[in-house]
C-alpha cells in the first residue's frame, strides 16, 4: 500500500498544477536549475517504478497522465519564457496587449535596436519578478512575446 500512498501525495500537487510546489521550488522567476533537474529526475524516478510495478491499467493511465504533467511541468520550469507565463498565471495576473505605439516602435527599429530591447525588457520583468509585481512582469512578457516572433 506504501504504492498508493506515494502516489496520493504525488497526486494532490498534480491537481494544482503549480510546477514550482511540484519540484518544491520557491515561486519565482529566477530558479535553481541544478534543484529543478534533480528533483525532476527523483520524481520521474518513483513514478516510472511504481508504472513497472503495477498491473492495474487504471493506475497505469493514472501514473502516465502524472508522467505526462511532470514532464510539462519540467519543461515550462526549464525554459524563462514560459515559465514567466507560469508564474503570471500562478498569480492570477492577466497578459496584457502591448500598446499599439509599442507594437509601432518595433516595427521602426532596426535588428541592432530590438535587441537591446529585448535585453532591456527581460531586466525590467525580471526586476518585476523580484518585487512580486505582476502586473509589470506580465507587460514586460507581453512584450517580449512581441519581440520573440520577430526573429
Amino acid at each position: 500500500m506504501r504504492r498508493i500512498n506515494v502516489v496520493a501525495g504525488i497526486r494532490s500537487v498534480f491537481d494544482r498544477e503549480n510546477f514550482f510546489q511540484l519540484f518544491n521550488l520557491e515561486e519565482n522567476f529566477l530558479i535553481d536549475t541544478a534543484k529543478l533537474d534533480a528533483a525532476y529526475l527523483r520524481l520521474y524516478d518513483v513514478l516510472n517504478k511504481q508504472l513497472l510495478e503495477t498491473s492495474n491499467d487504471v493506475e497505469k493511465e493514472f501514473l502516465n497522465s502524472y508522467l505526462a504533467m511532470l514532464n510539462e511541468g519540467y519543461d515550462v520550469l526549464k525554459d524563462d519564457m514560459k515559465r514567466a507565463e507560469h508564474l503570471i498565471l500562478q498569480n492570477d495576473t492577466s497578459i496584457p496587449i502591448p500598446s499599439q505605439a509599442f507594437i509601432a516602435s518595433v516595427f521602426d527599429s532596426s535588428e541592432e535596436d530590438i535587441e537591446g530591447m529585448k535585453l532591456d525588457i527581460r531586466t525590467a520583468m525580471v526586476s518585476a519578478f523580484k518585487k512580486r509585481d505582476f502586473e509589470n512582469a506580465a507587460l514586460a512578457y507581453a512584450k517580449l512575446k512581441v519581440l520573440s516572433k520577430l526573429n
